[in-house]
């Protein structure tokens, strides 16, 4: 059967099963409603049914609510929505409706998107290898796009984020009241903002506002949010006062602003700078297959490379290159604080191979020593590049990796070998044509020829003896027999030398020792990948470092004029506004009750970060010898300075980061055009031209 009737039928099949469901659901929801359940039926449906004369934007929101309830229902596809939905929930958290909407808006969109292109492109090519590039670039488009909408999403809340703060600012100037600024700024508010906004001011007006603040912290969706909640919380609690630029209330508030529209100013010009890059570096995936027909048919030349072992190999090395490019990029686009703070998975897949015991007895003695400078190293590397791996988890995912590449490039020469025997058999005579394309009596005179020598060797296989004196006795003895590819003696000695030659090459064909070692060599890189990708995630986290530091001069300036404000509180604002440096300060709170010198020498030695163990310095003197406000004196007097000088790290960040995406993203591409048509056209035009200059030698 064809394999457009194979997808079609499976797409039929799709269709049918899906109503099918449909009808399922409808059925047991019936039954449900029959068997007494229906006051808590009809309760739940009250949230999501359609009211009388409700506009088409009603109507939407109503099948996409009802959408949401559906597909929980259905395998597979609630994994899918619920991962979608896991990322967007620190937006929504306190309105369930608007979560469930978005989450299915995206998943629908994200799911019509690949399904369109996915069909459009079978339609034109359906070989297995086009359909696993088409599948390969779909999971990868399915990441851009889940990516692009959340970004979109969380650059959208901090916009509305800088016109509610003004809003405040602006009511606080009318009455002085932290709490009913935030109240009625909350009321004209766009949707997102407005929610956190309102639910900031129920903290502020609850009977234990520090309980349900903290509660606040952790279901905050970015840094600023806490940090204005934590300004309004202290201000309400202790009162404003009168400092030498105005309010002090305000001025946090004006310096948060600054530091959200910094926020604002970097995303929008690394999204420009960086945008496409990772469309460019996927769409090799779509182009190889074309590239490889159009030289197909102009050259048939280079029907030897594509057919070929070193064809298979090249079109491996670019998925591969393709591969890494895209999980580069998406290490470089990652910019909210959620993608620098260590994160804890509740199930890996390293915990599942460490239960096969052969593995975790080769991990136990690949881990290094825990007293070992090997140990600490590794344990360091971990902690700067804020990988949520454990050190044996990191030892089992650089075997396991290792091993997979060691087996899969054997398999990869297996396969080339077994391509190459059946090319050899096929191939027909040597064809003089670089340019163009076979007509039909030669492409018929090829066939019979490779047909003629492939019973010729089948013939000699097996047999003891010379095999050129079998090959010649045969060749001559089916002179008669076969009227095609032998006509005299120049042609019978010409068949001869022709399957000798392809018996020799195909008696070569066989793994080699040194391909062995290519294996182990590409082992050697699986196992050290993962160390060289936590190096690459240290370097991405080292251009945010400075970055944060000077966000943290900006939280210390804000709280530092507060009264009656430790450095313990100061540390506390920190981790909360904290990405990078968010672990260190943790665990640096966690016992500074047992010794604020020793938590802040530890805090220094946690992350040697030079301008960040300055600060820690500071803090050390505000601990022991001076006040607060004192230690950070030159914040303020120095302030124009560090804004200036903080503008150029920025610009040189970005340009840095701009730099390494476009080499990056570029890369793949220029491996398809130079690897896979121009380096190889060159080989077999120079191939050619010896033929030619062979057959001149020959005539002369």
């Amino acid at each position: 059967m064809p394999v457009k009737d194979i997808l079609l039928l499976l797409i039929g099949v799709c269709i049918f099963l899906f109503f099918l469901i449909l009808i399922i659901l409808k059925v047991i929801e019936r039954r449900q409603i029959k068997q007494g359940s229906y006051d808590s039926w009809r309760r739940a449906q009250t949230l999501i049914a359609p009211t009388q004369g409700s506009s088409t934007k009603q109507w939407l929101n109503t099948w996409l609510q009802r959408s949401y309830v559906t597909v929980l229902k259905i395998p597979l596809l609630n994994r899918y929505v619920l991962k979608i939905r896991r990322r967007i929930a620190h937006i929504h958290t306190y309105d369930e409706y608007m979560l469930r909407r978005q989450t299915m808006k995206i998943s629908i969109i994200c799911i019509s998107i690949m399904v369109a292109i996915v069909g459009i492109l079978l339609l034109f090519n359906q070989s297995i290898s086009f359909i696993a590039m088409v599948l390969l670039g779909t999971v990868i488009l399915n990441s851009i796009l889940i990516d692009a909408f959340i970004n979109r999403i969380d650059d959208r809340l901090l916009q509305q984020l800088v016109h509610l703060i003004g809003d405040v600012r602006h009511h606080y100037q009318h009455h002085g009241m932290v709490d009913e600024s935030i109240y009625e700024a909350s009321e004209t508010a766009s949707y997102e903002a407005a929610i956190h906004g309102k639910e900031i001011y129920e903290i502020l007006t609850a009977h234990n506002p520090e309980q349900k603040l903290e509660g606040y912290y952790e279901v905050a969706p970015n840094r600023f949010l806490k940090m204005f909640a934590s300004i309004a919380y202290l201000i309400s609690e202790y009162g404003d006062k009168k400092i030498a630029s105005g309010s002090l209330f305000l001025n946090g508030l004006t310096r948060l602003t600054n530091e959200l529209k910094i926020e604002i100013l970097k995303r929008e010009k690394l999204n420009y700078l960086l945008k496409g890059l990772t469309a460019i570096a996927i769409a090799p995936v779509l182009f190889t297959t074309p590239i490889e027909i159009w030289a197909r048919n102009n050259f048939p030349a280079m029907e030897e490379f594509y057919n070929g072992k070193f064809g298979l190999m090249t079109k491996i090395l670019i998925f591969v290159i393709i591969a890494i490019a895209y999980i580069l990029l998406r290490k470089m686009q990652e910019n909210t604080e959620k993608n620098f703070v260590r994160a804890t998975k509740k199930k890996i897949w390293e915990q599942y191979v460490e239960r096969i015991r052969p593995m975790k007895w080769i991990a136990e003695r690949f881990t290094p020593q825990r007293s070992s400078r090997e140990y600490e190293k590794c344990k360091q590397l971990l902690k700067e590049a804020n990988s949520p791996l454990t050190l044996e988890y990191l030892v089992i995912r650089r075997i396991t990796l290792g091993i997979a590449s060691f087996v899969m490039v054997l398999i990869l020469f297996g396969s080339m070998h077994v391509l190459a025997k059946s090319n050899i058999v096929q191939a027909g005579s040597q064809s003089g044509v670089i340019f163009g394309k076979l007509n039909e009596k030669e492409d018929e005179e090829a066939k019979s020829v490779a047909q003629y020598d492939q019973r010729i060797m089948e013939e000699v296989k097996g047999q003891v003896g010379d095999p050129r004196t079998q090959v010649s006795q045969l060749v001559k003895e089916s002179k008669t027999n076969v009227t095609g590819p032998i006509n005299n003696e120049v042609q019978i000695n010409q068949a001869i030398n022709r399957i000798v030659t392809k018996m020799n090459a195909l008696n070569a064909e066989y793994l080699k020792w040194w391909e062995v070692l290519i294996a182990l060599f590409m082992g050697w890189i699986g196992y050290y990948a993962p160390m060289w990708l936590l190096y690459f995630q240290k370097k991405m986290l080292a251009m945010e470092m400075k970055n944060e530091v000077d966000q943290f001069h900006t939280v210390i300036a804000i709280f530092c004029e507060m009264e009656r404000v430790s450095v313990e509180t100061i540390l506390e604002s920190m981790e909360r506004f904290a990405s990078v440096f968010k672990e260190p300060l943790h665990n640096c709170l966690l016992h500074y009750e047992a010794g604020a010198d020793a938590a802040l020498q530890q805090l220094k030695e946690d992350a040697p970060f030079i301008p960040f163990a300055r600060t820690v310095e500071k803090f050390q003197l505000a601990v022991e010898k001076i006040p607060i406000r004192q230690a950070f004196d030159d914040l303020e007097s120095e302030r124009n300075f560090y804004q200036e000088q903080r503008k150029q790290e920025y610009e040189r960040m970005i340009d840095t980061k701009a730099s390494w995406g476009k080499m990056i993203g570029f890369m793949p591409l220029y491996a398809l055009v130079f690897l896979y048509l121009v380096i190889p056209l060159v080989a077999m035009s120079f191939n050619q031209m010896s033929v030619y200059y062979d057959q001149v030698n020959k005539i002369s």
